[in-house]
């Protein structure tokens, strides 16, 4: 069964809501960031950034879920990216997933590897934080884009088995550029999106799945997995629709009774979206 979560807009005025210092502290265990789609929009990552290492206490680790950059390959777009992110990619790992505008040949494939840290030589690898598995999709695979596939397919198969036999995993958590879902809960963006449902909800660990590529941020549930899309990491919007603004998604996690809390956090360091999974 699946169900569109709606966005709590939590007010930032004299008297009610949380302000800006509020929505930078976290009482969870740990937590990580996310941003999606930055594109040619340093200014306002640039702006995230400063946000995010504000946080109390900082985040595990910043996800860039796609889009780094606006032109495949082009040296002086990730030039910039690169001078940006170090504002916190001092202090903070920093992880990435390809998007569309990262990646549309072999070349820039090769580009994207050199530009950002990856787990071995392929744009899809997974990492462990505390008793969270992470699997870190490549949904534009030259030859293969808009689908997870072939050779790909086959080691999330083997990825998922393992971190659903592991004890000391609880929980696991996909992430990929291109999201299943599109705002009305209609699937999209993905060819075999409903073999990949299938292959989820086949594993009961997997709780989460976080894709960017719509400028907006949206969330659905569907058979005990949560789909968040956030894609407000700094690139124009197109479609003016609801949803659509500047934000990075914070991921609280807690333990004890495991529960995971998902704010988005807007450029003035507002909390918009609040919620509990």
């Amino acid at each position: 069964m699946m169900r569109i979560i709606p966005i709590v807009l939590l007010l930032v005025a004299s008297g009610c809501g949380h302000d800006a210092e509020d929505a930078r502290y976290s009482d969870a265990d740990w937590s990580f960031a996310v941003i999606g789609d930055i594109r040619a929009g340093y200014d306002t990552y640039t702006s995230l950034l400063e946000i995010i290492d504000t946080i109390v206490p900082p985040p595990r680790f910043l996800l860039i879920n796609g889009d780094h950059i606006s032109n495949p390959g082009n040296d002086q777009e990730w030039n910039q990216f690169h001078r940006a992110t170090s504002l916190v990619s001092d202090t903070i790992p920093v992880f990435s997933s390809v998007g569309n505008h990262d990646v549309d040949s072999l070349v820039t494939e090769a580009i994207f590897r050199e530009n950002v840290p990856l787990q071995g030589y392929r744009c899809y690898y997974s990492f462990v934080q505390g008793d969270f598995y992470f699997i870190i999709l490549d949904t534009e695979v030259p030859g293969e884009v808009k689908t997870i596939g072939g050779a790909q397919y086959a080691w999330l198969e083997d990825e998922l088995d393992t971190a659903q036999g592991r004890g000391d995993i609880q929980t696991i958590v996909l992430a990929m550029h291109r999201p299943l879902f599109q705002s009305s809960g209609i699937p999209g963006n993905i060819l075999n999106t409903f073999e990949l449902l299938a292959l989820f909800e086949s594993h009961s660990k997997v709780k989460l799945v976080i894709s960017s590529h719509v400028q907006a941020f949206y969330s659905i549930r569907r058979n005990g997995i949560l789909y968040i899309v956030t894609g407000g990491g700094g690139e124009p919007f197109h479609y003016h629709s609801p949803g659509e603004y500047h934000h990075f998604t914070w991921i609280n996690i807690y333990i004890g009774p495991e529960r995971i809390n998902v704010r988005t956090i807007g450029i003035f360091g507002e909390m918009v979206a609040n919620f509990d999974y």
